[in-house]
């Protein structure tokens, strides 16, 4: 496995926290036969990548699309902003923000692309309404790379009535928010779940 496949595999999470917080950003929108999109945004500092053993994440529409663009998914409105961004009196960081949609026909679909630790996304159907399984493989980090935070978030077709700890909802919405410090934690599974109304 070569670094930068690791380094994805860890959920995109796993960078050096040198100058304020590096952040991973997944919001799943989905509809009531299972389809939908998630978007997807994370960013970074290049320069904290220069004595790690691991290449930055893909940062260009070529590298995302080879990168992510299998199981079926389609991957479009990809969006790459950089910005120098002030982290102390004289002193500017030039900041690395990806931004990307992935258009899905069935959530499993999703757990292919190889984006994060998922390992397996199901939905399910009821009488009385819809449920969303997500289950990730945790991991450490890379390369002794800690100080991160992770977000997964969920938008469901109804009024969500159940949702896995520690996720927190509104309405349709819910999420679920860790540091590197608990998601290193979670052991090597770790099941996420969401049910909304009809």
């Amino acid at each position: 496995m070569n670094p930068r496949t690791a380094l994805l595999l860890s959920i995109l999470v796993s960078f050096p926290l040198l100058f304020g917080c590096i952040n991973y950003k997944q919001t799943l929108k989905m509809n009531e036969d299972g389809s939908g999109e998630a978007y997807i945004h994370y960013w970074y500092v290049a320069t904290n990548f220069t004595d790690a053993e691991a290449e930055p994440p893909p940062s260009t529409e070529s590298e995302i699309l080879q990168e992510f663009e299998k199981g079926g998914v389609e991957i479009n409105q990809i969006r790459v902003v950089v910005r120098q961004e002030k982290v102390s009196e004289g002193e500017l960081l030039e900041w690395t923000h990806v931004y990307f949609t992935v258009y899905f026909d069935d959530v499993s679909q999703f757990a292919e692309t190889t984006i994060g630790d998922v390992k397996e996304c199901k939905w399910t159907e009821t009488e009385l309404g819809y449920t969303l399984t997500e289950t990730i493989a945790p991991t450490i980090g890379f390369a002794g790379m800690t100080d991160y935070f992770i977000t997964f978030a969920v938008n469901m077709p109804g009024k969500i009535v159940d949702a896995s700890y520690p996720g927190k909802t509104d309405e349709n919405r819910v999420e679920w928010v860790w540091d590197s410090d608990t998601y290193s934690s979670l052991g090597a599974e770790y099941t996420m779940s969401c049910t909304s109304e009809k």
